[in-house]
């Protein structure tokens, strides 16, 4: 990207340095460096702001507002640049970059304990997004845990399961298992511990498979919940 980026200062096109620059900034951000992520994303929309590119300027709000969601005392900036991108994509008609301003938005929403925005925002995402678009069961599942926290299971219950359907529709492992793992939660909650087994155990086969090390530990500490309800001591020890 370092190469890219250098070819595009040669040429002058700011375009192109403001996208080499976001996904630097990207890099560093995956790799956990968020202030050097930062700087990348900053740097990326000071020039796409010079070039006059809406489509670079919204990129480089929303990964700005992505870093300030790492921290809950920087969640109110957060907000601020997440909603700026959203001002400026929704004005070209940018669905995919509403979609996920209005996700990012739902999840400080709901880290703060605020339901209501929250589900708005997921809501609004869901609207927005393509049917087929690989973070729509992402989307379903947050919608489903809200209302579980409203404690309404029967509705949680709806949207965990058209998430799950969704993620096999489209062939996402990772959002399978945790969808099998948020009904499993679900149904352990309303008492129908088969229920919740099967799908721990589906969530553990799915895990396993693309080795998604975080829920495979949730679904081998529920399967063994699960027997041990069962008094199945034995088979609760296997996990």
């Amino acid at each position: 990207w370092r190469e890219a980026l250098e070819e595009y200062t040669v040429i002058h096109d700011e375009s192109g340095r403001a996208n080499m620059l976001n996904n630097l900034g990207s890099i560093k951000y995956n790799m956990g460096n968020l202030s050097q992520a930062m700087e990348f994303f900053f740097q990326s929309l000071e020039v796409s702001q010079k070039a006059g590119d809406t489509l670079r300027i919204v990129t480089a709000l929303n990964n700005i507002g992505l870093v300030y969601m790492a921290k809950p005392n920087t969640y109110d900036l957060a907000i601020e640049y997440l909603n700026k991108g959203l001002l400026l994509a929704t004005l070209i008609n940018d669905k995919a970059n509403m979609g996920s301003s209005y996700v990012n938005l739902g999840e400080v929403n709901f880290e703060q304990g605020k339901d209501s925005a929250a589900l708005y925002n997921f809501f609004k995402a869901k609207d927005v997004l393509d049917p087929n678009d690989e973070i729509l069961p992402y989307v379903l599942n947050n919608i489903g845990k809200l209302f579980s926290r409203k404690n309404q299971s029967d509705v949680a219950l709806q949207y965990h399961q058209e998430a799950l359907s969704k993620s096999t529709e489209i062939g996402n492992k990772l959002f399978m298992a945790q969808s099998s793992l948020a009904l499993a939660q679900l149904y352990r909650e309303r008492g129908q511990h088969e229920k919740a087994r099967e799908y721990f155990e589906e969530a553990s086969t799915i895990s396993a498979e693309i080795k998604a090390g975080p829920e495979l530990q949730k679904a081998y500490a529920g399967l063994s919940e699960s027997f041990s309800i069962n008094n199945d001591f034995r088979s609760a020890y296997k996990y």
